[in-house]
């Protein structure tokens, strides 16, 4: 009996000397002591944990949202009035920057509450917390500005602006890029859930798709409404999303999806540029034509004369979100 309580006592001092190793061990790695401090590109630029302001308990937004994707319209009702207006929610099939295509569609949402975080806000609480903590290792104001110009530090700041914030003033889509591969800016827009869906302006030259659902998942609507919801986002400090039924674009034919995604495969979807500009409203009948022709022997390209003769939109509308 006395060994076997010295065993357990001997095992129960080493768990605890093996535990404050890990948690010390934790700290370290995490980057919380500093014993040299290299002002350089090098250095790793830690994560900073801010909040804006605590977030508000589950009450009922005086703005609420509704979407209908079968209607393809929202009713907005606030304090001061209604108004309903048409939309363009997620459908037909996408072509990604970084990813396979996919048949788009916009998730249904239940009373879904959306606090008003403004990036501008959490931005700039990320920055004060960053030079007190940096004030506080003893640096000067010198190496501190060093310090946020540095490439990686800024890369922190977005990142963390973009995670946490509800509300953009501009949103740069990394999803869906234009012709020269550069994100798309969706303007004004209000982050519903975490899935990369946003209320948000259409974009400029694609107002006549409101109606129709024409997005990549996103929910599209006119500047002037988009405007007045982000303001009375702005004033009211909180909206409820509410999103159902169903677009008929967001069912699609799934061999035309599968002959589409292995042309992207294949590298036989690559975005166009210069004169042609890049693929138009007409880019999947258009393909699929020219399938038709290439196995009825009638050729083996599509019209390119036909894509020419029309006009192109300055972004393809198979690319918006």
């Amino acid at each position: 009996m006395p060994r076997l309580l010295s065993l357990i006592i001997l095992a129960t001092m080493c768990g605890t000397a093996g535990a404050e190793m890990a948690v010390g061990g934790d700290l370290g790695s995490a980057g919380f002591f500093y014993d040299d401090i290299n002002i350089s590109d090098e250095l790793a630029i830690e994560p900073v944990s801010t909040t804006v302001a605590p977030t508000p308990e589950r009450k009922e937004a005086p703005v609420k949202v509704v979407v209908d994707q079968a209607k393809q319209e929202a009713c907005i009702t606030h304090p001061d009035g209604r108004f309903c207006t048409k939309v363009s929610t997620g459908g037909t099939i996408k072509i990604r920057a970084n990813a396979p295509p996919k048949c788009a569609s916009t998730t249904n949402r239940d009373r879904l509450y959306i606090p008003k975080i403004k990036e501008e806000d959490v931005l700039a609480a990320y920055d004060r917390k960053f030079i007190e903590e940096q004030r506080t290792r003893g640096l000067d104001d010198r190496q501190i500005r060093q310090l946020m110009s540095s490439p990686k530090y800024k890369a922190a700041r977005i990142e963390h602006g973009r995670r946490e914030a509800t509300m953009f003033k501009k949103w740069e889509s990394r999803t869906y890029t234009d012709e020269r591969n550069n994100p798309i800016p969706l303007r004004n827009a209000i982050k519903v859930g975490g899935n990369g869906e946003f209320l948000h302006c259409v974009p400029a030259g694609y107002e006549s798709t409101l109606g129709r659902a024409t997005s990549g998942g996103c929910i599209r609507l006119s500047n002037q409404v988009c405007k007045k919801l982000y303001d009375l986002m702005d004033q009211h400090g909180a909206i409820e999303v509410t999103i159902h039924g169903e677009a008929k674009e967001a069912k699609c034919d799934p061999e035309q999806l599968r002959a589409i995604q292995l042309a992207w495969q294949r590298g036989e979807l690559r975005k166009q540029t210069g004169s042609e500009g890049v693929l138009g409203d007409d880019f999947i009948s258009d393909f699929f034509r020219g399938l038709g022709q290439l196995f009825s022997g009638g050729g083996s390209q599509p019209s390119q004369q036909k894509r020419r003769s029309q006009p192109t939109p300055s972004w393809d509308p198979f690319n918006r979100s």
